[in-house]
């Protein structure tokens, strides 16, 4: 781990060399009717992507845990995998995109085997101070949807959720390491 403080800012913006693909993607998955396995292989599941997909690094690449906390750090993906893991299967949905009124979205679901770090585990080693309430967490996309402009993905979770046993900073899905196409090297599973 490294003291946080011995970066610059935003150092970890550094791993982020491009998207590919650039903007919107989305491919649907087959039919119901069509899926007949417990586990979605990736090749059945739907995949969704907002304003692209990064093209990281992994030299460059760091979790950086700061904020409300008593002990702020970073670490490298390498350091992240030496720290207990967990496995949990659970399902994987996208309700839609947010620009489309919900009787006309598509609900696209899937089940899949998750593999990383209990978020948990790596919160308690910041000491969230007691004024922290949420967890905000930032990716490595950027780019444009629905005609708003942002320098990086953003997503709330309320930190009582955070520290939930089954919440992942994952970064295998269903044996195999995540693809970028799929939010890796890393990146938050949050079941529920």
């Amino acid at each position: 781990m490294y003291p946080s403080g011995r970066f610059p800012a935003d150092p970890e913006r550094k791993a982020c060399v491009g998207l590919d693909p650039k903007g919107f993607y989305i491919r649907h998955p087959p039919s119901p009717h069509q899926l007949n396995t417990f586990i979605t292989p990736d090749s059945d599941l739907f995949q969704t992507i907002h304003m692209g997909a990064a093209t990281v690094d992994q030299e460059f690449y760091y979790i950086t845990i700061d904020g409300l906390v008593q002990l702020p750090f970073s670490l490298s993906l390498a350091q992240l995998k030496t720290l207990p893991r967990t496995t949990v299967t659970a399902f994987h949905e996208c309700y839609g995109s947010p620009l489309k009124p919900s009787h006309r979205n598509f609900w696209r679901i899937g089940n899949i085997t998750w593999t990383g770090v209990p978020l948990k585990h790596v919160l308690e080693l910041a000491k969230p101070l007691p004024e922290a309430k949420f967890l905000w967490s930032e990716g490595l996309d950027y780019g444009e949807f629905g005609g708003v402009k942002a320098d990086r993905y953003q997503k709330d979770l309320p930190l009582e959720k955070a520290l939930s046993p089954e919440v992942l900073l994952a970064y295998e899905m269903n044996g195999v390491p995540l693809s970028r196409n799929r939010g890796g090297p890393v990146r938050l599973v949050v079941p529920g």
